[in-house]
């Protein structure tokens, strides 16, 4: 299902019965899930998030302001966790807007190429 429109529902039904302890009792239940659910996608931390479409096309799609915002800073050289450092407001709402963007088409990952820093030789226990 789409777990970003479902959790905008979870924020709306927080919204309206707040002080209702088994909607918030539910809520967390569900975000739970939810968050549950974004872990087991291919979401992995050494990944550059660059545009699927050419940049051109970006000011003609249907997104909302938060979609916008996050669609802002993708730029094809950070990885997910340095786009989501730059995003206010939660990590898992984040998330599931980078995931959508993805299921849509509007983004892709990319492997980086990043070279590991040299630690020097590895120790075999020999010497």
């Amino acid at each position: 299902g789409d777990l970003l429109e479902g959790f905008r529902h979870l924020r709306r039904l927080r919204e309206r019965f707040g002080g209702v302890a088994a909607a918030n009792d539910a809520a967390t239940s569900l975000e739970a899930e939810i968050e549950r659910e974004i872990d087991k996608t291919p979401l992995a931390s050494n990944v550059i998030l660059e545009l699927a479409v050419p940049l051109q096309d970006v000011t003609r799609l249907n997104c909302s302001p938060d979609e916008g915002f996050v669609l802002s800073r993708i730029n094809g050289v950070y990885t997910l966790p340095q786009v989501l450092a730059q995003l206010p407001g939660s990590r898992l709402s984040n998330m599931l807007i980078v995931h959508s963007l993805l299921q849509r088409g509007v983004i892709k990952m990319r492997e980086s190429q990043a070279v590991a820093r040299y630690q020097g030789p590895k120790k075999t226990g020999f010497y």
